[in-house]
């Protein structure tokens, strides 16, 4: 039979070169990036720096050797808040007009105190997503409740492998449970305790760009060009999350801007853990879509450890994000939304 992979040349070159310069530019340590069809959950490019020649593969520490997209986990940051806004949502937890007092930028939750970056007061809930809010999404969070906010982290794929048939992919973690603490539910809303890899993220947001489902991951072309998937989000839910990632993007990642085209998306800053998250050390992350009326690509970036003075996931990963969308949406032949 014939085989045909879905990893495109073109938009692969796009990719890497994007990629190696974001990492001078930013003096970071790594970084990984992949595209993704939202559609048909086909994988388009994928890459992982440094990496090796491979004419002198020994001359190359192994850790190069790795596909860091599939086999390397973080913790999410920022980017890991909608899935507590899809609970909410899903299970019609919170209105969309729905206030919540953020505490002005500090607030004790299990013995822990969760600060923001800016000293909120009333934010609605679409606000709390937009503005990012610790605080927010907690309060939110206790709405949900452990046993849905952990189901939800299921339905979308976390803690466990997407059986993209690759060596050594990793599962990521999800603790079970029985094995949560009273903060917990606090860490996981704001994408802290938990661990995933740059392919699950993509896959993620590539159920809310195609109206909820979640695609089998496939580096082999499909005939026809669509494939069944699980559903985890209703239609409307995922709407209503697009409409938020595109506040998002607009307000919080100005730099993920791909001219003609609507986009959404989510930045992330994450510590890298260390005890009490004392870190100095960062990963940038940004998740975007686009073009938003009915996505095409979805594209997860992550910079790890950026050396420079910028270190925020809009500032560092998001330009990475334009110039890939903005390229690829050319080659794909999609026209501008303004037109």
């Amino acid at each position: 039979n014939n085989i045909q992979l879905t990893i495109d040349l073109d938009y692969q070159v796009v990719l890497q070169e994007e990629l190696y310069r974001r990492i001078n530019e930013t003096e970071a340590q790594s970084g990984m990036g992949i595209l993704i069809n939202p559609q048909t959950g086909e994988i388009l490019a994928m890459a992982s720096l440094p990496d090796f020649d491979s004419n002198y593969p020994s001359k190359y520490s192994m850790e190069y050797h790795k596909n860091r997209v599939l086999t390397d986990q973080f913790e999410p940051g920022s980017t890991f808040k909608f899935v507590a806004a899809t609970a909410a949502l899903k299970h019609q937890l919170v209105d969309l007009n729905e206030e919540f007092f953020c505490e002005n930028g500090q607030f004790t939750f299990a013995g822990e105190i969760v600060n923001d970056h800016e000293d909120y007061g009333l934010l609605t809930f679409p606000q709390i997503i937009e503005n990012s809010s610790n605080v927010g999404i907690i309060k939110i969070a206790e709405r949900i409740g452990t046993k849905k906010l952990y189901r939800a982290c299921r339905d979308f794929g976390f803690g466990m492998p997407t059986n993209i048939s690759f060596s050594g992919e990793s599962p990521g973690t999800l603790r079970h449970l029985t094995k949560w603490s009273g903060f917990s539910i606090a860490s996981v809303s704001m994408g802290q305790e938990i661990a995933v890899t740059t392919l699950q993220l993509a896959m993620a947001y590539a159920a809310i760009a195609n109206g909820g489902i979640r695609k089998p991951v496939t580096l082999r072309k499909i005939e026809g060009g669509i494939i069944d998937g699980e559903r985890v989000l209703s239609e409307q839910t995922s709407k209503e999350i697009m409409s938020m990632l595109e506040k998002v993007a607009i307000r919080g990642a100005p730099r993920a801007k791909i001219n003609g085209y609507r986009i959404g998306g989510k930045t992330g800053t994450a510590q890298i853990a260390a005890a009490n998250y004392a870190s100095d050390k960062h990963n940038a992350l940004f998740v975007g879509l686009a073009p938003l009326t009915k996505p095409k690509i979805a594209i997860a970036v992550i910079v790890n450890e950026p050396g420079g003075k910028e270190y925020y996931g809009g500032q560092v990963a998001a330009p990475v994000f334009s110039e890939i969308g903005s390229h690829t949406l050319r080659l794909l032949g999609i026209a501008p939304d303004d037109k």
